[in-house]
């Protein structure tokens, strides 16, 4: 070891060393920087929606004139859905359901109630759920339900409410102060439970409840169950052109600020990629060829 110290020192300068050192170090900050710049951005897109993933899309059936004058409905059919299934785009799909029977909800903050009406609540399957299991879940008999509740309300409550009846505004850092009372009825029961607010939701316009809720409740207060209207679907590429045709060939829209938000994050990564791509390999040949030069002068010496 002593002796290939002693080769160094009289063989490669010190202008070479540090030439060497700073191609690793430059590596290291290219890496690092686009790993850092890709964690900062992202949560751009991420935050919207705590309790989904970013890659999620949601597709609807396009209501026209002619579909209302001619009372096609806009629900899918199971061969819709398994068709759209088997699309080399898609990665994953579900199927929104809702609640097939009446419902009230009663909202209130700190015990005063803000606002009572009927409603009504859709599910996900809980794969889509990005939440704590042991946050989402629901077992028969049990009084609470967990719900994610649309931000909207919130804001509601903060910018109308709350200021024009002297109370406190309110973060999402306190749901537990918001409280909802749901009272199903159909098929003869009336039954009320409480709602727990688990997260908060931009994207959605109704209140989401576990899957498992939605379905016992739909068999314990409706004759059946409704068809789903929305689709939640997972894409392998954003950016693919099929995507766009065949929902104009079938006559589906996509959420088109979803898309674009898709696209935007698909582009980020694949730029961080090769951001990184080309800081190992910067670090790479540093490495090689300093090794080699090492190995040429053990062999010239």
């Amino acid at each position: 070891m002593k002796l290939l110290w002693k080769l160094l020192r009289q063989h490669i300068s010190i202008g070479q060393f540090c030439g060497f050192l700073f191609a690793n170090v430059l590596g290291m900050i290219i890496i690092l920087t686009g790993y850092q710049f890709y964690n900062d951005v992202i949560e751009i897109f991420n935050a919207e929606d705590s309790f989904m993933k970013a890659d999620y899309v949601m597709v609807s059936k396009r209501i026209s004139t002619v579909s209302t004058i001619t009372g096609n409905e806009s629900t899918f059919s199971n061969s819709e859905i398994e068709d759209l299934r088997h699309q080399p785009f898609v990665k994953m799909i579900g199927a929104f359901s809702s609640t097939n029977y009446k419902t009230e909800a009663h909202l209130a903050i700190d015990g005063k109630t803000i606002g009572s009406t009927e409603f009504y609540f859709e599910s996900v399957p809980d794969e889509f759920v990005s939440i704590k299991k042991e946050h989402w879940q629901y077992s028969v008999g049990d009084s609470i339900v967990p719900i994610i509740l649309p931000r909207t309300y919130i804001n509601i409550y903060n910018f109308g409410f709350a200021r024009s009846h002297s109370l406190p505004q309110i973060s999402e850092d306190l749901m537990g102060m918001v409280q909802l009372r749901i009272i199903a009825k159909g098929n003869g029961k009336s039954k009320e439970y409480i709602g727990k607010v688990v997260a908060f939701s931009n994207s959605m316009s109704s209140i989401i409840v576990p899957q498992a809720f939605m379905d016992w409740s739909n068999g314990e207060y409706a004759d059946e169950m409704a068809k789903p209207s929305r689709l939640l679907m997972e894409v392998t590429n954003p950016a693919d052109k099929t995507i766009t045709a065949y929902m104009d060939n079938h006559g589906l829209q996509l959420e088109s600020d979803k898309l674009n938000a898709e696209k935007t994050t698909y582009f980020l990564r694949l730029l961080v990629s090769i951001v990184i791509v080309i800081g190992v390999i910067i670090s790479a040949l540093s490495f090689y060829i300093l090794m080699l030069s090492i190995y040429l002068l053990v062999q010239k010496n």
